[in-house]
């Protein structure tokens, strides 16, 4: 349904509601303007959060050109329940209902037993932030990198504490966007060296943890 179409003819007749006096109508059709508005706004927020999520899978698809060497990775995939993967070897996603994303066809990696499968118990993580507060840490360790050269800059690490895993924030951003809302997990047994597992209503999904030695926290 087209709403900004009826919202314009419900408007016209409104006015020819209130230039005939026919007040019962006038009203009527007052509240059906303010009914078609709220849906107006709410369509565009979602599509506005769709386009979100699609970017940032196309940032991972993107990182995965770089990063692989595989053709394959360079594009979504689904398996055999119709889950749609993206991965570029250090972060991946599972969604539950695919994004408007390039696909390939064909045989296809295993790769919801790395995500979806977990063999150990895993621990909640704690995560206090907003996604918004998040991007917030990152641009300002943006700025702050801008005094050294392009190819010398280090990029920003978020922490989970002590004996919890380290991430790069841009993957933590992408996953998160992605998967807004998600519970995220480890395993404590693996403590650092554990992977960082993201699990929502929208789907699952996965990033490698990563050795830190140069203290380049953002939120520490």
């Amino acid at each position: 349904m087209d709403y900004s179409k009826a919202l314009n003819l419900a408007r016209s007749a409104l006015e020819s509601a209130e230039d005939a006096k026919e007040c019962v109508i006038a009203a009527d059709l007052s509240k059906l303007c303010e009914m078609l508005e709220i849906e107006i706004r709410a369509t565009a927020a979602r599509s506005a959060k769709v386009q979100n999520r699609q970017r940032a899978a196309l940032r991972i698809l993107k990182n995965a050109e770089k990063s692989t060497s595989s053709d394959f990775f360079h594009k979504a995939w689904r398996d055999a329940e119709g889950r749609q993967f993206v991965c570029d070897g250090c972060q991946a996603v599972a969604l539950n209902t695919p994004l408007p994303l390039p696909e390939n066809s064909g045989p296809q990696p295993a790769l919801e037993k790395t995500i979806l499968a977990l063999d150990c118990p895993m621990t909640p993580l704690e995560f206090p932030y907003s996604l918004a507060e998040l991007k917030g840490f990152k641009a300002v360790h943006d700025a702050g990198q801008k005094k050294y050269a392009a190819k010398t800059r280090k990029p920003g690490y978020f922490t989970f504490g002590e004996n919890a895993p380290d991430v790069n924030i841009d993957y933590l951003i992408n996953t998160l966007e992605i998967l807004p809302n998600a519970q995220l997990s480890y395993s404590e047994q693996q403590g650092k060296n554990s992977p960082v597992y993201l699990g929502s209503p929208d789907g699952c999904g996965i990033i490698m943890p990563i050795n830190v030695t140069s203290g380049n926290y953002v939120n520490a």
